[in-house]
């Protein structure tokens, strides 16, 4: 044990004057992001069979159809970044980042078109009638958030060291984390009252998926103005990319007022809603301060 002890005053001594040979580097502050999200979202389905009232989404009919298409474009907003550099090296180092931000969704959407087959019957003839209804709603314009954070670990290189204007560059991974919630999503039905005549409405719900995670890149650059020997104002651009990701579909809840009152559940498990195809990638650019230790 004896032996030891020099060795582990050594490998300490080793730490301490890595310590002081470090650089270490805090920032933050506000973003702005300009998300590469612009999709359409198929969602048409197949209506369910014309029955009774109490028989709505139970039975599609395959001579039915309900074409819906919704578009999601991600709008330039605000959001925060978070990030340390630790250069043990006059010029090369390592970076971590943390950025987050709470977008808009807007999109406009084409009409929601439904063309609905059904039987009827004309007593006292027992052989059935095949009818057809054409509807179509116009549809508003998405209305919805995407809410995205992401981890990125980066090498760095530096420039200008010791200057009022220094810089670095940097790449690395990226780990993004992320989900949509939207407004609005229908489902069109129909039944037969007395007299064979055809009743409708159309269900609005909004929706959202699933929390989703993806793995990509970013590169970027930051650039300094020093206020003090600790402190400096900064600007950091950055592209953050990582593959569209398909991401699980569910209904919230009922914006409608129905006349028939469906449980949600039944609807979304009637719809089967495809996933949608996200893309989480964006571009910002950080300003803030940041402290040199």
């Amino acid at each position: 044990m004896i032996r030891t002890l020099p060795l582990a005053f050594l490998f300490i001594l080793g730490c301490v004057e890595f310590a002081r040979a470090t650089d270490v580097e805090i920032f933050g502050g506000l973003a702005f992001w300009s998300p590469a999200l612009d999709t359409r979202y198929d969602a048409s389905y197949t209506p369910s069979r014309v029955l009774g009232i109490n028989q709505l989404f139970t039975d599609p009919d395959p001579r039915s159809s309900a074409r819906q298409l919704l578009t999601l474009q991600g709008d330039t907003g605000v959001g925060f970044g978070l990030g340390v550099n630790v250069l043990p090296h006059s010029v090369l180092g390592f970076q971590f980042l943390l950025d987050r931000a709470r977008v808009d969704i807007v999109g406009e959407n084409p009409p929601h078109e439904v063309n609905v087959t059904y039987d009827t019957i004309a007593f006292p003839n027992p052989d059935p009638i095949v009818s057809s209804a054409h509807f179509r709603f116009e549809w508003p314009d998405t209305q919805g958030t995407l809410e995205e954070t992401t981890l990125s670990f980066n090498l760095a290189t530096r420039f200008g060291t010791g200057r009022v204007v220094s810089g670095s560059v940097s790449g690395g991974l990226s780990y993004f984390r992320f989900h949509v919630e939207a407004e609005r999503i229908g489902a069109h039905a129909a039944w037969l009252g007395g007299h064979a005549v055809l009743f409708s409405e159309l269900h609005e719900m909004t929706y959202s998926t699933s929390v989703t995670d993806a793995l990509g890149f970013n590169v970027g650059g930051q650039l300094d103005v020093g206020l003090g020997s600790h402190v400096a104002v900064f600007a950091d651009g950055r592209f953050l990319k990582a593959p569209e990701t398909a991401s699980a579909v569910g209904l919230d809840e009922h914006l409608s007022a129905d006349i028939v009152t469906v449980p949600l559940q039944q609807i979304e498990a009637f719809l089967a809603l495809p996933p949608l195809e996200i893309d989480p990638s964006y571009v910002r650019l950080l300003f803030g301060l940041k402290l040199k230790l």
